[in-house]
């Protein structure tokens, strides 16, 4: 789009009725960076100062004209141009581009040309206040691409804008809604972005006043600090929520599941290892110590599971055991929980079902996440039998299988050769209406039934001659698996293959 003026000396040429558009060279800037640097010449030859109202006037058409074509990139080239010559660009003109940038299809894309933007207008005018309505533009647009260098400008804005109305006359008061700042908090925690997570804490402040956060906030605060690494604040945060929010319902029970909510902070317990593990039990004994003493229950059960993810058993054990002996307080069901997951990734399965007698009986009723370690544990030790009766315990507790656990013991059924437990799998599909038809049954029995030896799935050796046979073995018998395969809807088809039958394990057989 280049901009080109009526050569007449008589006219002024910063009179924008003089000016006509051409579509020819939609990105030609520098030739619009050239006629708006001539036109200031010619007014500095005839020793005259152009009025401001025409400069705002000669910015504001070109760029319009420049953001009605969506050409972004060409007009924050011609801004840029102006701030360095020197010229204040107007606030209607940052108005006009955020206006036009929301919407767009390639947001990330559009975000960082804003970010660009907002930097460059901000060193020229830091005390730019943008529109209300300009500052939840932009926010929205951080929200859908993730970025959190947008969302801090726009909370950057939204601070300025309610200092700047309670200090006027009459003084209004502006807010934020929680749950804005509750995205925020977890795009601050999932980027890392520390300045993003404190703008967002004071406008947190200034938006409750006097009133009580509500628990996804303290969620969200605490797993922004074990993502940014403070896990003292982070403990802070959690005592404070427990001392609300802890009592008997269920949803507030879910609040310090360390397996789904809680769960970055008991990442962030065992992201160094053995180290941070001892460093976090002695920061919570400490707190024990201290007036007014903090001790919580939910922290303990992370570090079980922090335990749990590192492989040490031994940890694990010695953690639950000092809930009851050092901090005085009582195992619930999440600290058993990690305890039967810490049994598990260390392949002590008596223990972690005996875990479980343990819990039932101290009177504690044990939930979902109980129910899927104890199926976990039978399907890998290949007990279907035992699988089935705790689908029969999980019924009669309330809850209902999922498509996925019925296929694992159907699997696993089928492996022991178990008809009965395979019949008894069917009639809880049907019971419990989930979609599994007689195609999915005869997959997994196929599957099964080709499956190579446990001694195949390990190397025997680290040389690389048994490596070598070892990939050789396992191209065959992805081969052999589709011959059988075929061979079989063949048969059923009433066709007689000719393929020859392969015996699958005397065909690898030293």
């Amino acid at each position: 789009m280049v901009l080109s003026i009526i050569k007449d000396e008589e006219n002024d040429p910063l009179n924008h009725s003089n000016w006509r558009w051409s579509e020819k060279t939609s990105e030609d800037v520098s030739r619009l960076s050239r006629l708006f640097t001539l036109i200031m010449k010619k007014y500095c030859d005839i020793n005259m100062k152009p009025p401001n109202e025409k400069i705002n006037d000669v910015h504001q058409i070109s760029l319009k004209k420049l953001l009605e074509k969506d050409q972004m990139k060409a007009a924050l080239e011609y801004m840029d141009f102006n701030l360095q010559s020197g010229y204040v660009l107007p606030g209607d003109i940052f108005e006009e581009f955020v206006f036009h940038s929301y919407g767009k299809r390639n947001r990330k894309k559009m975000n960082k040309i804003l970010v660009s933007f907002i930097e460059k207008f901000m060193k020229n005018d830091q005390a730019f206040i943008p529109s209300w309505n300009s500052c939840f533009y932009m926010l929205h647009m951080s929200l859908q691409a993730q970025n959190s260098e947008l969302a801090y400008y726009a909370f950057v804005f939204i601070r300025k804008f309610i200092a700047a109305a309670e200090i006027s006359r009459p003084s209004m008061h502006y807010f934020v809604k929680e749950e804005l700042i509750i995205l925020v908090l977890q795009l601050a925690g999932e980027t890392r972005n520390i300045k993003l997570f404190d703008v967002a804490c004071i406008l947190l402040d200034l938006s409750l006043g006097q009133n009580v956060a509500e628990a996804d906030t303290f969620v969200a605060k605490i797993c922004a600090y074990a993502s940014l690494g403070n896990l003292k604040l982070a403990h802070n945060s959690l005592f404070e929520l427990e001392s609300l929010y802890r009592d008997t319902t269920q949803e507030a029970t879910d609040l310090f599941c360390p397996f789904s909510v809680l769960n970055p902070l008991a990442m962030a317990y065992s992201k160094d290892g053995y180290a941070s593990i001892d460093s976090i039990y002695y920061q919570l004994e400490d707190s024990n110590k201290e007036n007014p003493r903090y001790k919580s229950v939910a922290a303990l059960n992370c570090l079980i599971l922090g335990c749990a993810n590192i492989g040490d058993t031994v940890r694990a054990w010695q953690t639950f055991e000092s809930i009851g002996s050092t901090f005085g307080l009582t195992p619930d069901v999440d600290s058993y929980n990690c305890l039967i997951c810490a049994c598990l990734k260390g392949d002590e399965r008596e223990e972690a079902l005996q875990l479980f007698e343990d819990l039932v009986y101290w009177g504690l009723k044990p939930d979902a996440t109980t129910y899927a370690l104890l199926l976990h544990a039978h399907v890998t030790a290949r007990d279907s039998k035992s699988a089935l009766s705790v689908i029969e315990e999980m019924v009669i507790s309330g809850f209902e299988p999922t498509k996925k656990v019925l296929k694992k013991i159907y699997t696993c059924a089928i492996m022991e050769d178990n008809d009965v437990s395979k019949d008894h799998v069917r009639a809880l599909a049907i019971k419990f209406d989930i979609p599994m038809s007689s195609k999915v049954f005869r997959e997994r029995e196929e599957d099964a039934h080709l499956a190579p030896p446990k001694s195949y799935e390990k190397l025997p050796t680290s040389s690389w001659e048994d490596k070598f046979k070892y990939r050789v073995k396992k191209v065959s018998l992805e081969s052999t698996r589709k011959v059988e395969s075929r061979r079989k809807r063949e048969e059923n088809e009433g066709s007689l293959s000719s393929y020859t039958s392969l015996d699958t394990y005397t065909l690898f057989s030293d």
